[in-house]
Protein backbone atom coordinates (compact mmCIF):
# COMPACT_ATOMS: atom_id res chain seq x y z
CA UNK A 1 0.00 0.00 0.00
CA UNK A 2 1.16 3.24 -0.97
CA UNK A 3 0.18 6.99 -0.25
CA UNK A 4 0.82 8.62 -4.11
CA UNK A 5 -0.13 12.46 -2.32
CA UNK A 6 2.82 12.76 0.14
CA UNK A 7 4.07 15.47 1.32
CA UNK A 8 0.88 16.95 0.74
CA UNK A 9 -2.32 16.20 -1.88
CA UNK A 10 -2.06 19.33 -4.45
CA UNK A 11 1.25 20.54 -3.55
CA UNK A 12 2.83 23.29 -5.85
CA UNK A 13 5.14 22.71 -8.47
CA UNK A 14 8.60 23.44 -6.35
CA UNK A 15 7.46 20.53 -3.87
CA UNK A 16 8.64 17.10 -4.56
CA UNK A 17 5.93 14.17 -3.84
CA UNK A 18 7.61 11.35 -2.18
CA UNK A 19 5.42 8.14 -1.88
CA UNK A 20 5.22 6.68 1.39
CA UNK A 21 5.33 3.14 1.59
CA UNK A 22 2.79 1.87 3.98
CA UNK A 23 2.63 -2.20 3.32
CA UNK A 24 4.11 -5.17 2.02
CA UNK A 25 2.76 -8.67 1.97
CA UNK A 26 2.68 -11.80 0.11
CA UNK A 27 -0.45 -13.42 -0.48
CA UNK A 28 -1.86 -16.67 -1.89
CA UNK A 29 -5.07 -17.00 -3.95
CA UNK A 30 -6.82 -20.31 -2.88
CA UNK A 31 -10.47 -20.26 -4.55
CA UNK A 32 -10.32 -16.98 -5.76
CA UNK A 33 -9.40 -15.85 -2.09
CA UNK A 34 -6.47 -14.30 -1.27
CA UNK A 35 -4.82 -14.63 2.27
CA UNK A 36 -1.89 -13.13 3.62
CA UNK A 37 1.37 -15.91 3.28
CA UNK A 38 3.87 -13.82 4.49
CA UNK A 39 4.25 -10.12 6.21
CA UNK A 40 7.40 -8.42 4.30
CA UNK A 41 6.58 -4.84 6.35
CA UNK A 42 4.73 -4.03 9.06
CA UNK A 43 1.62 -2.20 8.07
CA UNK A 44 1.65 1.41 8.82
CA UNK A 45 -1.86 2.88 9.17
CA UNK A 46 -2.93 5.91 7.03
CA UNK A 47 -1.93 9.31 8.81
CA UNK A 48 -2.13 12.22 6.23
CA UNK A 49 -0.97 15.05 7.52
CA UNK A 50 -3.39 17.52 5.66
CA UNK A 51 -5.89 17.73 3.00
CA UNK A 52 -7.58 13.96 1.40
CA UNK A 53 -5.03 11.45 0.55
CA UNK A 54 -4.98 8.40 -2.03
CA UNK A 55 -3.84 5.30 -0.75
CA UNK A 56 -3.56 2.13 -2.81
CA UNK A 57 -2.77 -1.30 -3.03
CA UNK A 58 -0.86 -2.96 -6.27
CA UNK A 59 -1.65 -7.28 -6.42
CA UNK A 60 1.56 -7.99 -8.04
CA UNK A 61 1.69 -11.48 -9.78
CA UNK A 62 4.71 -13.25 -7.84
CA UNK A 63 6.89 -16.28 -9.36
CA UNK A 64 9.23 -16.43 -5.66
CA UNK A 65 10.65 -18.08 -4.05
CA UNK A 66 13.79 -14.99 -4.26
CA UNK A 67 12.64 -12.91 -1.33
CA UNK A 68 11.59 -9.37 -2.17
CA UNK A 69 14.42 -6.35 -2.04
CA UNK A 70 12.61 -4.58 0.78
CA UNK A 71 14.37 -2.06 2.92
CA UNK A 72 11.87 0.32 4.17
CA UNK A 73 11.16 -0.56 7.67
CA UNK A 74 12.23 2.49 9.38
CA UNK A 75 9.95 5.69 8.68
CA UNK A 76 12.38 7.62 6.84
CA UNK A 77 12.89 4.80 4.37
CA UNK A 78 9.48 4.45 3.73
CA UNK A 79 8.89 8.57 2.35
CA UNK A 80 10.22 8.64 -0.95
CA UNK A 81 9.57 5.04 -2.17
CA UNK A 82 9.16 5.09 -6.01
CA UNK A 83 6.73 2.08 -7.26
CA UNK A 84 9.22 1.65 -10.28
CA UNK A 85 12.32 1.37 -9.07
CA UNK A 86 10.59 -1.30 -6.77
CA UNK A 87 8.70 -3.41 -9.87
CA UNK A 88 12.43 -2.92 -11.39
CA UNK A 89 14.09 -4.21 -8.65
CA UNK A 90 11.92 -7.22 -7.77
CA UNK A 91 11.36 -8.13 -11.38
CA UNK A 92 7.52 -7.87 -11.27
CA UNK A 93 5.19 -8.13 -14.15
CA UNK A 94 2.35 -5.08 -14.56
CA UNK A 95 -0.03 -5.75 -11.20
CA UNK A 96 -3.21 -7.65 -12.13
CA UNK A 97 -5.49 -5.14 -9.99
CA UNK A 98 -5.46 -2.00 -8.18
CA UNK A 99 -7.56 -0.97 -5.51
CA UNK A 100 -7.53 2.77 -3.80
CA UNK A 101 -9.27 4.42 -0.85
CA UNK A 102 -8.90 8.00 0.39
CA UNK A 103 -8.68 9.09 3.29
CA UNK A 104 -8.83 12.69 5.15
CA UNK A 105 -6.90 14.63 8.00
CA UNK A 106 -9.20 15.18 11.05
CA UNK A 107 -8.34 17.04 13.65
CA UNK A 108 -9.38 15.08 16.77
CA UNK A 109 -12.17 15.59 18.76
CA UNK A 110 -10.09 15.58 22.12
CA UNK A 111 -7.92 18.23 20.45
CA UNK A 112 -11.28 20.60 19.68
CA UNK A 113 -12.18 19.59 23.53
CA UNK A 114 -8.30 20.93 24.63
CA UNK A 115 -8.44 24.18 22.55
CA UNK A 116 -11.98 25.29 24.35
CA UNK A 117 -10.50 23.98 27.64
CA UNK A 118 -7.44 26.32 27.03
CA UNK A 119 -10.25 29.59 25.85
CA UNK A 120 -12.13 28.77 29.04
CA UNK A 121 -8.79 29.65 31.20
CA UNK A 122 -7.36 32.29 29.57
CA UNK A 123 -11.19 34.12 29.52
CA UNK A 124 -11.76 33.05 33.08
CA UNK A 125 -7.79 34.79 33.92
CA UNK A 126 -9.33 37.99 31.71
CA UNK A 127 -12.22 38.34 33.47
CA UNK A 128 -10.65 37.79 36.72
CA UNK A 129 -7.32 39.71 35.76
CA UNK A 130 -9.89 42.58 34.70
CA UNK A 131 -11.59 42.50 38.46
CA UNK A 132 -8.54 42.72 39.72
CA UNK A 133 -7.81 45.61 38.01
CA UNK A 134 -10.83 47.46 38.51
CA UNK A 135 -10.78 46.66 42.38
CA UNK A 136 -7.19 48.66 42.80
CA UNK A 137 -8.26 51.59 40.89
CA UNK A 138 -9.89 54.25 43.66
CA UNK A 139 -12.50 56.55 41.98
Amino acid sequence: MIDPDAPFPCAPPDVTMEHILHYVVIVTGIKGVLFPERNMLNYHAPAPPRGIHRYQFYLFPWAGPQFLDLDYNSPSQRSGFNLTTFENANKLQQPVAVFQFRSQHHVSIYLYSLLLLVFFLLFEAIVGLTQFVTSRIKP
